[in-house]
């Protein structure tokens, strides 16, 4: 193990993981990549990215053979410290609305106990947050109501049928 990756899992081992996505290859397939979220003892955030040869994550380096230059690709990974905004900007992008909203409740929370002023993107990405909570709660009403009104039609067809 290199000492850049016995520092990766010893800076992972002592986190908590907040979120976890795969893109759905196996790592037999060469475009394998994983993205970690997490969240350190601090309260810091930071994204633990691996991938195959053929993934946004892979190591490329030059190489020279007896056939002329070029370059070699082999599987990646790193650590990637998250600002605050950075986070809420990454979050919105790629988070689930629930881990987002977790997340966002402990920024807040962690800026008002260090008597930070809120910074204004965690406003406006909340704002956005509750405006589609709000759209998923009207679109599940509007197919409850449809439901609602298409079992009315099959009854009242039926006693049309019955006759």
């Amino acid at each position: 193990m290199s000492k850049n990756n016995k520092s990766i899992y010893q800076k992972v081992e002592k986190s908590t993981l907040v979120w976890h996505y795969s893109n759905g290859y196996s790592k037999d397939d060469i475009r394998w990549a994983h993205t970690n979220l997490y969240k350190t003892a601090h309260g810091e955030y930071f994204l633990h990215v691996s991938g195959g040869p053929g993934s946004h994550y892979a190591n490329v380096e030059k190489i020279s053979t007896a056939w002329g230059d070029g370059l070699n690709y082999t599987n990646g990974e790193a650590i990637i410290p998250l600002s605050l905004n950075e986070l809420i900007a990454w979050g919105e992008e790629n988070l689930p609305d629930h881990i987002l909203k977790k997340v966002l409740k402990e920024i807040r929370q962690r800026t008002k106990r260090q008597n930070k002023e809120i910074p204004k993107l965690l406003k406006i990405t909340e704002k956005k947050l509750s405006m589609r909570e709000k759209e998923r709660k009207n679109r599940l009403a509007a197919a409850e109501a449809s439901a609602k009104v298409k079992a009315r039609l099959e009854k009242y067809y039926e006693q049309f049928v019955e006759l």
